[in-house]
């Protein structure tokens, strides 16, 4: 029994400390800068050069696009 009770200390702290640790809401996923892998326009592949210069930004529910900077 003395050798069962440290264990189960043990085991009974690590399973605490998992549970204490804070998952990330759906909208801390979502917030950051993103970039477009693929874009169409008009049902035709948009050219590469204007692609690479859209960007997305999400951040506390709000969103900004910009193309061209």
């Amino acid at each position: 029994m003395k050798r069962l009770l440290p264990i189960l200390i043990l085991l009974m702290l690590l399973s605490c400390r998992e549970a204490t640790t804070a998952k990330p809401s759906a909208q801390q996923m979502i917030d950051g800068a993103w970039i477009p892998v693929t874009a169409d326009l008009g049902g035709q592949p948009m050219p590469e050069n204007v692609r690479k210069t859209i960007k997305l930004n999400v951040a506390d529910g709000r969103y900004k696009v910009t193309v061209g900077e």
